[in-house]
């Protein structure tokens, strides 16, 4: 709990919900309504303007800085003809006295304030009412401000005066914002933040990133099923399982049944056709690549991004600095994979994730806070493109509608659902409705905000005087649809493309493979579901045999894992997290396709499956050459049948894949 006086400022979050006014005060015709929030006699936010109402509902979330005596005003405008405007409502809010009402701490607590003409209570008539809701931290009264939570980039945490404490650390700059709040810069990451730095502060984020990324591999691919990336099922199919569980196929049509699923043979046939064109596409000789564990991403974009992109099409070859090692496929997977977590991930400012309940990526409109980032999206879409055309997976996907916009399809109001349910209803009851009955008082105009700071786009010139009715809301919708996804990332877009085409020409997906969004999905990112059956099946075996006892314990293991677990031991025995169309069957080593191994080495008495990361469990043996997730093997040791052994196999395991 920071000290402070009374001057201190804080965040307090304003929700301007609704007002209401008595018909028979006000003129019958409705009227264009909006609202202006003052601090102490300051302007700081503004709703959007309702259209022929007098009790309008805005609900506009608003954060503004202020002291726990600020008064908070509320005028209430009426936009007239000729564009003039006049004031329907005042009231005022005095901010202490619902601090100490609530102890200090609001969370959304409602209030209710009466509006009138004039300042002064006792002479002037009561017009209406207005509802809003107040959310802050806990406020020291007697003290200042306490209890901030430290968040990133877009949520403010705490706001401490310029001259509190200790200097900045190298690499950071204290800036404000146009409201005049203090936000932070960290030059080193290109990252922005509300809490001031401090050297305790940075090593406590440092130790917390280092155990983020020892954490399950498979935590993201959770959150998927694996069949919706492959669609529906084709008319006349169904799925079914036998009495083993192992899932199999019904074709009704011909009553004929099959293990194979039906949706993948099309995709498995433009997966092996983009492989050989992509073969056909590569350049002699090696694009090697040099980087630290530590500062991944710069490195990275430092290399790549001023490499030749005929360059990008050799074959690649990673080397983590400090670590011994050849890499023939599996440190190449794995820097994929982790620069993909890295770069993707939305703190960064250049992705979001789409909506609050779905983890796939989008472009972040907010971006430009990164001077640079025009750059990073060409360097994103070089990245993408290698990951593709080196047959490695990415660690997060892209939303469905991105990947039209990659393939230059057309987006229609479906691909909405998935992203934005709520957005996605609310347009479908403007189709299905009469606009001349609901009166919903809709222009060919939308509003969003960027940091903030609240921006009105039209959808087409002038539409914010063309209102919407049922002869134009089809065009209104599908204008909505496109702005939906390209809003204020055109730009963006346009470099992400731009660099993906230096390595894969866009051609070669749009027209010559023909794929769609889907397909380019699975190409990307591999399939999720991981079928131990499948996995048991495309095995071979080195010293040793399918029944031999320590085999069937990996086995027993496996199956006893959830989905998780079983992506981080993938992720461990081959270097990659997903797997490719047709399952284990088609994994790709660094000369093509290459079986999954288990090899029982007699010399090891400890499970390992790395060439350079022993397992550490009290072991003085040194790490074997014979396993490599470059090799796809995974090696056990070989002993004695012991009941404790089996009971210490799946522990021993799950230790070796952290």
């Amino acid at each position: 709990m920071t000290s402070a006086t009374d001057n201190n400022a804080f965040q307090l979050s304003i929700v301007i919900n609704s007002a209401k006014f008595p018909g028979g005060q006000m003129s019958k015709t409705p009227s264009k309504l909006y609202c202006k929030l003052l601090v102490d006699g300051s302007q700081l936010a503004t709703t959007q303007v309702k259209r022929k109402t007098w009790a309008p509902v805005w609900n506009e979330d608003h954060t503004v800085l202020v002291r726990p005596r600020s008064k908070l005003q509320f005028n209430v405008n009426r936009v007239n003809t000729f564009g003039r405007h006049s004031l329907v409502g005042h009231g005022t809010l005095d901010l202490h006295h619902e601090l100490e009402a609530s102890g200090g701490l609001l969370r959304n607590r409602p209030v209710l304030v009466e509006l009138r003409l004039d300042a002064d209570v006792a002479s002037s008539q009561r017009t209406g009412e207005l509802v809003a809701t107040l959310s802050c931290d806990q406020v020291n009264l007697a003290g200042g401000v306490g209890g901030q939570r430290q968040r990133r980039s877009t949520t403010a945490s705490e706001v401490i005066s310029p001259d509190a404490g200790e200097a900045l650390p190298a690499g950071w700059e204290r800036r404000l914002d146009p409201q005049g709040r203090v936000y932070y810069v960290d030059h080193n990451t290109r990252t922005t933040t509300w809490q001031r730095p401090s050297n305790q502060l940075l090593h406590a984020q440092a130790v917390y990133q280092t155990w983020l990324r020892e954490q399950d591999y498979g935590q993201f691919q959770g959150r998927f099923v694996g069949d919706d990336q492959l669609g529906p099922l084709p008319p006349g199919w169904e799925r079914r399982a036998d009495q083993s569980g192992r899932v199999y196929y019904v074709n009704h049509k011909d009553r004929s049944t099959q293990w194979e699923d039906p949706r993948q043979g099309a995709i498995r046939s433009k997966a092996s056709e983009f492989r050989r064109l992509c073969s056909d596409r590569s350049q002699p000789g090696q694009f090697q690549l040099c980087v630290s564990r530590n500062n991944l991403l710069e490195d990275s974009f430092r290399q790549v991004a001023a490499a030749d992109p005929a360059a990008l099409r050799k074959r690649l070859f990673v080397r983590f600095q400090g670590e011994e090692g050849l890499d023939y496929g599996g440190l190449a997977r794995e820097w994929f994979f982790h620069l993909s977590h890295e770069l993707m991930n939305p703190m960064y400012c250049l992705f979001e994730y789409t909506s609050t309940n779905n983890y796939c990526l989008q472009i972040n409109p907010a971006s430009e806070v990164n001077p640079e980032h025009l750059l990073y999206f060409h360097f994103v879409g070089r990245f993408v493109a290698m990951a593709l055309f080196h047959g490695c997976f990415i660690d997060n996907g892209f939303s469905l509608p991105f990947y039209k916009r990659i393939l230059g399809q057309p987006l229609s109001l479906k691909d909405i659902e998935a992203i934005d349910n709520s957005y996605y209803n609310s347009l479908v009851f403007i189709r299905d409705s009469d606009l001349d009955e609901c009166e919903l008082g809709l222009y060919f105009s939308a509003s969003y905000e960027v940091l903030g700071e609240k921006r009105e786009h039209e959808l087409k010139p002038g539409g914010a005087n063309i209102e919407v009715t049922n002869e134009n809301k089809l065009e209104y919708i599908r204008l909505v649809v496109d702005w939906r996804f390209s809003r204020s990332v055109e730009r963006q877009t346009e470099y992400f493309l731009n660099g993906f085409n230096e390595v894969v020409p866009l051609q070669l997906l749009r027209s010559e493979l023909r794929v769609d969004a889907r397909d380019l999905e699975v190409l990307l990112c591999g399939m999720h579901a991981i079928d131990v059956d499948d996995w048991e099946r495309n095995t071979k075996y080195k010293n040793c045999e399918a029944g031999c006892q320590q085999v069937r314990w990996f086995w027993q293991a496996a199956r006893a894992m959830d989905q998780a677990r079983r992506t981080r031991l993938l992720q461990f025995v081959t270097g990659t997290c997903r797997l490719p169309v047709g399952g284990f069957s088609h994994l790709l080593g660094s000369n093509g396709e290459q079986q999954f191994c288990i090899e029982l080495l007699s010399a090891c008495r400890q499970l390992r499956c790395r060439e350079v990361t022993p397992v550490s469990t009290g072991s003085t043996c040194r790490p074997t050459r014979h396993s490599s997730s470059c090799r796809r093997n995974c090696c056990l040791p070989l002993t004695r049948p012991r009941a404790s052994l089996r009971n210490d196999f799946t522990p021993k395991l799950l230790t070796a894949c952290l």
